[in-house]
């Protein structure tokens, strides 16, 4: 009977243990609360730039075999980037939720002023660049950021082609065509709704 007991104390203990762990993401959540000060939040935008940066910065090994397959290493490099660039995006989101983007009154380094849109530009799918639009043309329209050259990445991760500008004058500029062929001006029309722009 006492080693039933000793047993089930076990197990209760395990379960416990199992439920309170944080996850990764709860994890991320808490790095980003613990930022207090501006030059803590600038050593954390700096580090997930530098990250986001060394994982690209290694040389690419060859990329097929001679049967024209995927080398095993150049899968694995490709892996490694991709798991980066999820576990930054998801920094970065905690970071714009809590924060918002960096203002350049903060006279951050160009690091951390970098890391958002390096990072948003890496993400792995178009549903997360889509996702993280409106933070971004909100730092765009306090001139936090230049917006241009994400959508036009955007507009090729999305439609694969590169983007051309129209000759007409039915867009005010570059940007606001991009925003409407990539199908974001209701997200642009709530940012500047809610920063009293209209």
């Amino acid at each position: 009977m006492n080693h039933y007991l000793i047993a089930s104390i076990f197990i209760l203990f395990l379960l416990h243990a199992c439920q309170t762990a944080p996850t990764l993401d709860e994890q991320m959540l808490a790095e980003v609360l613990q930022l207090k000060t501006l030059e803590e939040k600038e050593a954390y935008l700096t580090t997930i730039f530098e990250d986001d940066q060394r994982v690209r910065e290694t040389s690419f090994v060859q990329q097929k075999d001679a049967n024209g397959h995927y080398t095993k290493e150049y899968l694995k490099e490709v892996q490694t980037i991709m798991t980066s660039d999820s576990i930054n995006l998801r920094k970065v989101e905690h970071y714009l939720h809590h924060y918002g983007h960096p203002s350049k009154d903060d006279k951050l380094n160009y690091k951390a002023m970098t890391a958002i849109w390096a990072v948003v530009h890496h993400s792995p799918t178009w549903e997360a660049k889509a996702r993280n639009f409106e933070p971004i043309y909100e730092a765009h329209l306090k001139e936090d950021l230049d917006l241009e050259w994400l959508l036009k990445r955007m507009y090729l991760y999305k439609l694969g082609t590169d983007f051309k500008l129209e000759s007409d004058d039915k867009y005010d500029n570059e940007i606001d065509q991009l925003i409407y062929e990539l199908d974001l001006e209701e997200k642009k029309n709530q940012v500047i709704e809610k920063l009293g722009r209209l």
